[in-house]
C-alpha cells in the first residue's frame, strides 16, 4: 500500500494524502472529513465519491456517515468501535 495517495485540492493547490494514513472518515453534507496521523483535511465532495476513490478492501463503511480505515481499526464491538490514533 506504501506509495498510494489521495490526491485533493487545497485553495488552488493539489496535494497528497498517504492512503495508509487514513484512519477514519465522516461525511457532513457535502464535505467528508479524512482524519490521519492527528490532522483533519475537509474535502468538498461525499463519502460515495471519496470511497471510489480508494483501495477496495482496504477501507469498512461502518455507519451511514462514517468509514473506518481496516489497518487502523483496533476491535469492532456491539455498540462502538476501537479506532488506533496516531498523533
Amino acid at each position: 500500500m506504501s506509495g498510494q495517495y489521495y490526491f485533493y485540492r487545497d485553495e488552488g493547490v493539489l496535494k497528497k494524502l498517504k492512503i495508509e494514513e487514513i484512519e477514519f472518515m465522516e461525511a457532513n453534507k457535502n464535505y467528508v472529513s479524512f482524519f490521519a496521523h492527528g490532522y483533519t483535511y475537509k474535502l468538498r465532495t461525499n463519502l460515495e465519491k471519496a470511497l471510489q476513490l480508494l483501495p477496495t478492501g482496504q477501507f469498512l463503511q461502518v455507519y451511514r456517515t462514517y468509514v473506518v480505515s481496516v489497518k487502523h481499526t483496533h476491535a469492532i464491538y456491539k455498540d462502538y468501535l476501537n479506532v488506533l490514533h496516531f498523533c
